[in-house]
């Protein structure tokens, strides 16, 4: 459970963190560190099935229940930022829970719904994984060419039940309606990202009232890890 906010001689600007898809928070240490020493306290969260051991699949409504828990004992609204496949969790919780949020931070976040080839060829392998994986199991190659078909090589090592959650998670997005966002929200991204492309920002930028747009020249989809410096001079800007 989070701890709520201790009251101190000075204004400590507490931002909650939820990271994308990834096994390790290596690539966060550096950002984590920076922002402490530019006024923040960052809570870098573990999410389950990725940093924080699970044996179960999850649905983006047990994520947002998640979240909902991790949360509960900030009394006051709160400083969202979710990264990727966190900020698809972070709009969903968002319009579940617009009361308990001050400010959203969307980095290079999924969520966007599309249904260009790409995506569709994506959502069918996933969705028949657990399939796909029995015949090919023992065909690394065969295996690794299934994912190469969807263009999701970072998910091909992930166990079963998260892939089962990678399904759940793109399949959300077609329930999502970004239009519902109405806490004020910061849109951050990397300007050649191949992974949630800038025109994802634009996306979003566009369907959320009065929100705000930064783009990260060079940057692709982890500019946290690559690009801090520039990612910390942003929030010092933007954070209410």
């Amino acid at each position: 459970m989070a701890k709520s906010q201790k009251a101190v001689g000075f204004i400590v600007k507490r931002i909650y963190i939820l990271h994308g898809w990834t096994y390790n928070l290596d690539k966060w240490q550096k950002i984590t560190e920076m922002l402490k020493k530019s006024g923040f306290e960052p809570v870098l969260l573990k999410v389950p099935g990725l940093t924080q051991d699970s044996e179960k699949s999850w649905t983006i409504s047990q994520y947002v229940t998640w979240l909902e828990s991790e949360l509960s004992q900030e009394v006051k609204p709160i400083t969202l930022l979710g990264h990727s496949n966190g900020g698809r969790i972070a709009l969903h919780y968002a319009i579940k829970n617009p009361g308990r949020i001050k400010q959203l931070f969307l980095l290079d976040a999924a969520g966007v719904y599309h249904n260009d080839l790409k995506i569709r060829t994506k959502r069918l392998v996933f969705k028949n994984l657990a399939k796909i994986g029995k015949r090919v199991k023992d065909v690394p190659m065969l295996r690794a060419g299934v994912y190469k078909l969807a263009r999701e090589t970072d998910y091909r090592d992930a166990p079963e039940h998260m892939r089962t959650t990678m399904a759940q998670m793109i399949e959300s997005d077609h329930t999502l309606n970004i239009h519902d966002i109405t806490v004020p929200t910061v849109i951050i991204w990397g300007e050649h990202d191949t992974v949630t492309p800038l025109k994802d920002a634009r996306i979003l930028h566009k369907a959320i009232e009065h929100s705000k747009l930064y783009v990260i020249p060079s940057a692709r989809h982890s500019p946290h890890d690559t690009h801090p410096r520039e990612l910390v001079d942003i929030l010092k800007e933007a954070v209410l």
